[in-house]
């Protein structure tokens, strides 16, 4: 059976859903469970590290991460409370342009708070001592740069 999910695909940078700010998620309910693992196929399809569900036309606040050395991170409705540290000069891919590196300076640390997909808040804080320092940067400036898309920025900013 066909699931309305299937063909989902990364929209074109153009798309006025990359360009404002994703709704919460008033209720994790059957369809949200249903298109995350799409979201995380299409991220993977992608060779990606990071995806919004904006970027393929959901216009729901959920971002989905894999960064080496930390397992799959589902995040529903993240907010971003927190980023400090140095200052970080950095070259991002990003999936609304691929082959393009994007700089931006990123703060060193960042603390996010979310849903998971029973509800739950969590908070995943970079400067932890459950991320080894490389996996903690790198986790840092995806989350940075995911809730940029969450945000409806404009990523060409950084090109």
């Amino acid at each position: 059976m066909k699931n309305k999910f299937d063909s989902m695909y990364l929209i074109a940078p153009k798309n006025t859903a990359l360009h404002s700010p994703c709704t919460e998620v008033w209720d994790i309910d059957e369809e949200v469970r249903e298109f995350i693992p799409y979201l995380i196929r299409t991220m993977r399809r992608e060779d990606g590290v990071g995806i919004t569900a904006n970027q393929v036309g959901i216009n729901k606040a959920v971002i989905v991460t894999n960064i080496p050395g930390d397992h799959i991170r589902i995040y529903i409705n993240p907010a971003l409370k927190e980023t400090w540290g140095m200052d970080v000069e950095s070259k991002e891919g990003c999936l609304t342009f691929p082959g393009k590196l994007l700089t931006a300076q990123r703060k060193r640390h960042a603390k996010v708070h979310a849903l998971n997909l029973k509800g739950e808040q969590f908070i995943v804080d970079t400067s932890s001592d459950v991320y080894p320092p490389k996996v903690s940067l790198f986790l840092s400036v995806c989350l940075q740069h995911e809730m940029d898309h969450i945000n409806g920025r404009d990523m060409r900013c950084y090109m």
